[in-house]
């Protein structure tokens, strides 16, 4: 432009790149720049420019989708500048909107294609209803089900050894399903499992994409926090279709499985955005009047965000229920992480009810998980680093654990009952020293350990009562004596003259004295006195020092509850004749918080925000088809044996505000403590720094990656 004057020749050597150059027969420079570079090491790619548009990845053509795997492999070994872009068109794909993908719905078993997984759930119920109880399918129908069953989480170890597949109803639930019928027997198992496990078109492309995006961060593992940003910055807003949320939060689960450094901080990306559903279906269900209130629109969001929920926790439960499940050292690696993430996205708030049950689930699986579960509870109520409020969380969490799950051994609730106790008397002495100077704080904290301390024995006292703590001296002897008071014991604490009882949660005090009352008739008459004493006024302001948090009270989510069952307590009905004769002049709000049980009339109330859910448009028509369920979880065979005992390394490691967090760091457990005791080796010194590969992944990673090596 303007007085400058080029030639052809002198275009093509100064702007062309060399390649487009030499192609047209113009002269080119002696020297390229990098942009040159790039473009002639992308010449040689197949496939390059259709990286730019996810859209692309979506063809049924496999093979066409293999080319573009290796495509996005080769341009960012061979070009690094481009790897940031390339991972941008990556995660869109990742969360590609399903509406937008044509057939991305559509799922194929075998040679049959189905339009959706309803469709396929029809296919199962016609055959269902087609075959009495026992008939055995025909070869046709019975190797399709096979195919179906494929899917199943435990398909393989189900398939194993079949004869023939036969209808029938399940044994304890009451719903019809296939069996597999083997030479020792038969086996059930759910359909909507396998179908809900079936990969859709979708879900098979958003699998390419994720082992390319997996292949791109293997060759430059500095870009993992971009993406995993990208990803966040991605993820589906709440008002999205409930499929979408699906999709995205299994690709994220699947990113997880092929590439375990990406663990860490996917899976909390992950329950930090359940966190948040969760938290809103807790605020929604308590904004809701009573059943007869006439606001719709209300009831659908509360509906829909529970739907929500309830579809995520299903996917999180399968993902450790498939990678947790083998018996593999590896998974304690998996377990620590997992127990991090708890610590730090879901102890910090007491407004989730649904979510910890992923933790719940996690610690049933090995006695040695419940351990590191209740070792970390114990960390932090034992550290005077924590906050008192964080100290009590950790109490109502241990607790109501201890309370709900029917895996733990009584030598384990015994323990850990013992050391609360233990710290309750210590708290308590350090309250008095303290006199007028005791803060707030501390007084609640005493409060908490007291009313976790009660809560616990109200589950547990028939099991001490019959538990050996030293030869002819029963747990519930040493705990509650008749005779002189022991160390660990918790009976001075109950008779002390603050007469602290008196000042925990009402409803949880009544139900200590009438527990505790066929075994120590005299001190619960004494502790039902103190409360006829005590005006309602004075409890009241005394239950501002303590919460009536309990976080695995019944989880009430229509599906993602089965995978609860064999595992979960419940409180046992009360007879009529058997009510505590304590009476107070107000009711509290929820009194029966604590000891509901799954099926009460207080429970069903709480339920209303996933009752709905069966009623509300925001359910997609693959809810409406018959009862799923899973295997009933078998703890014996899992290890939890009643003379299972703790390991040495089950104790509560004191950390004072001085010492740093590392101490009371979530991946110091019994898989990498020893037992007690104090370092006492002076000479013990650091290593000096290496920078040998063989022990660095990361810098081995760096090394071997050819966009390095120049």
């Amino acid at each position: 432009p303007g007085e400058a004057s080029f030639t052809p020749a002198d275009f093509a050597c100064h702007c062309m790149p060399k390649t487009a150059a030499k192609a047209q027969g113009y002269p080119t420079s002696s020297k390229q720049t990098a942009e040159e570079e790039e473009y002639d090491e992308l010449q040689d790619i197949a496939c390059w420019r259709d990286l730019d548009k996810y859209e692309n990845w979506f063809t049924k053509d496999v093979g066409y989708r293999e080319n573009l795997k290796q495509a996005a492999i080769a341009v960012a070994s061979a070009c690094p500048g481009r790897v940031r872009n390339l991972i941008e068109v990556l995660v869109r794909g990742v969360g590609a909107d399903n509406k937008a993908i044509s057939g991305g719905e559509n799922l194929a078993i075998g040679s049959d294609t189905f339009e959706s997984r309803a469709a396929l759930k029809a296919k199962c119920q016609e055959l269902l209803k087609l075959h009495t109880d026992d008939e055995q399918l025909q070869k046709e129908d019975s190797e399709f089900i096979l195919r179906l069953l494929t899917h199943h989480p435990r398909g393989a170890e189900k398939a194993d050894g079949c004869q023939a597949v036969v209808a029938g109803t399940h044994p304890t639930n009451q719903t019809r399903c296939f069996h597999v019928v083997r030479a020792q027997g038969r086996e059930d198992f759910s359909y909507h499992r396998c179908v809900d496990n079936a990969p859709t078109f979708q879900d098979e492309c958003t699998n390419d994409i994720c082992e390319a995006l997996c292949k791109v961060l293997e060759l430059h593992p500095a870009m993992m926090t971009f993406c995993v940003q990208f990803l966040e910055s991605r993820y589906p807003v709440p008002q999205a279709l409930v499929q979408m949320h699906r999709n995205y939060a299994r690709a994220i689960l699947h990113l997880c499985s092929l590439m375990p450094k990406l663990v860490d901080t996917l899976f909390i990306l992950l329950v930090r955005k359940m966190v948040a559903v969760d938290t809103k279906v807790n605020r929604l269900e308590t904004a809701v009047p009573d059943e007869t209130a006439q606001d719709e629109a209300l009831r659908d969001e509360l509906g829909k965000m529970a739907h929500l929920l309830d579809a995520q926790m299903m996917l999180v439960f399968e993902f450790l229920q498939r990678h947790l499940a083998p018996m593999d050292s590896k998974n304690d690696t998996l377990v620590l992480t997992l127990l991090g993430i708890f610590e730090s996205a879901v102890m910090s708030t007491t407004q989730v009810k649904c979510v910890h049950f992923l933790w719940f689930y996690l610690a049933s699986l090995r006695p040695s998980w419940t351990e590191a579960f209740l070792s970390m509870l114990l960390q932090i109520a034992f550290s005077s680093a924590e906050t008192p409020e964080r100290r009590s969380l950790a109490l109502q969490y241990l607790a109501s654990f201890l309370a709900r799950a029917k895996f733990v051994t009584v030598k384990y609730a015994a323990r850990t009952t013992q050391y609360l106790a233990l710290l309750t008397r210590e708290q308590l002495e350090a309250a008095e020293r303290g006199g007028t100077q005791t803060t707030p704080a501390t007084l609640k904290l005493v409060l908490s350990l007291v009313q976790a301390v009660c809560y616990i024995i109200c589950w547990w006292v028939e099991e001490f009562s019959e538990e050996e703590f030293e030869p002819e001296v029963s747990f519930l002897e040493m705990l509650l004596p008749t005779g002189g008071a022991r160390s660990e014991s918790f009976s001075p604490i109950l008779e002390s003259q603050h007469w602290p009882v008196a000042r925990i949660r009402r409803f949880v005090a009544r139900e200590f004295c009438r527990r505790i009352r066929p075994h120590r008739p005299q001190l619960a008459a004494t502790l039902t006195q103190q409360l006829r004493q005590v005006p309602t006024a004075r409890q009241d302001v005394d239950d501002e020092h303590t919460e009536a948090f309990y976080p695995f009270d019944p989880l009430r989510l229509r599906s993602s509850n089965m995978f609860l069952k064999g595992i979960y307590r419940e409180w046992p009905s009360k007879d009529d004749d058997d009510e505590s004769d304590v009476e107070d002049s107000e009711q509290e709000e929820d009194p029966d918080a604590g000891f509901v049980q799954g099926d009460c009339e207080v429970s069903k109330r709480r339920a209303r925000a996933r009752s709905v859910m069966s009623s509300s448009e925001a359910v997609d028509e693959e809810a409406l088809s018959d009862a799923d369920f899973t295997d009933e979880a078998d703890v014996v065979s899992r290890g939890f044996n009643p003379s299972v005992n703790p390991s040495p390394a089950f104790a509560p490691r004191r950390a004072s505000a001085d010492m740093g967090d590392i101490s009371m760091s979530p991946m110091l457990s019994p898989f990498l403590l020893p037992g007690s005791g104090h370092l006492v080796d002076d000479n013990f010194a650091l290593p000096q720094a290496s920078v040998d590969t063989h022990f660095s992944s990361v810098m081995s990673d760096l090394l071997r990656n050819p966009a390095y090596r120049s």
